[in-house]
């Protein structure tokens, strides 16, 4: 609750930067070189970046659009559909699957797509490129280090 608060009375005090805070990026930021330099001197520009970062975040979190909140849904979307092909199958899905797969949840109907990783948690290779079933029971993976949807499985 009180991180909330204190999250709300940020979003109240930098609202004006939020265009900026959405759409800028570091290198887009110009100066006049003198000035620049004079803040680069004093640290004042990386004090700035670090709080544009921050505010980025803060906002991303009260939007519930940060890469882990992401993640979390879709992990608990995924179990959802395992649970629901069990019901109603009475048995495992083999895998995630693709459209016309039969025997998976893309497959039959269970999930539109499979979902993916998030922009923030994405590899080009490895076990951070795609959503797969394993373990006993049945989940979906890959999931972080995080206190998030996995700590407890609480859907």
């Amino acid at each position: 609750m009180k991180k909330a608060v204190i999250y709300m009375l940020l979003l109240m005090l930098l609202i004006p930067l939020c265009g900026l805070a959405c759409g800028c990026k570091e290198e887009e930021i110009v100066l006049d070189n003198e000035i620049a330099e004079e803040l680069q001197k004093e640290g004042v520009l990386q004090e700035m970046k670090a709080i544009l970062a921050q505010f980025r975040e803060a906002l991303q979190e009260l939007l519930f659009s940060t890469p882990r909140l992401a993640h979390d849904k879709n992990l608990k979307i995924i179990d959802q559909a395992v649970e629901l092909y069990r019901i109603v199958e009475g048995k495992d899905p083999r895998s995630i699957g693709n459209e016309g797969e039969a025997g998976t949840l893309v497959g039959d109907g269970y999930l539109e797509s499979p979902p993916r990783i998030p922009a923030g948690l994405y590899e080009e290779e490895g076990e951070w490129s795609a959503y797969t079933l394993k373990g006993k029971p049945l989940r979906a993976w890959p999931v972080g280090d995080w206190g998030g949807y996995r700590d407890g499985d609480r859907l």
